[in-house]
């Protein structure tokens, strides 16, 4: 049986260089170049709505769809994105 010995530092630079490798596939390589299509794909986004310590229900509310949406007092400030919103309820 052969027993491996290994010392105290070489195991925790061997951790450490273990723990850079997702942080370096973020790191654009030398002469690659972006995809010419890159930015013509839309990005991903997400809209989270927490409300600690409650909220006016009397004037968070929207009635139909797209351009004939009526929405709250509340909602005032979004009413030029009223055709992209989606509100779910009863969850």
């Amino acid at each position: 049986m052969h027993s491996h010995h290994f010392s105290r530092r070489v195991f925790l630079r061997g951790l450490g260089v273990s723990m850079a490798l997702p942080w370096m596939e973020s790191l654009p390589v030398w002469g690659d170049e972006p995809r010419a299509d890159a930015s013509s794909t839309a990005p991903v986004r997400l809209a989270v709505l927490f409300s600690g310590n409650g909220f006016h229900s009397r004037e968070w509310w929207a009635k139909g769809t797209g351009r004939d949406m009526e929405l709250g007092k509340v909602l005032a400030p979004v009413a030029d994105f009223r055709e992209k919103m989606l509100f779910i309820r009863g969850l």
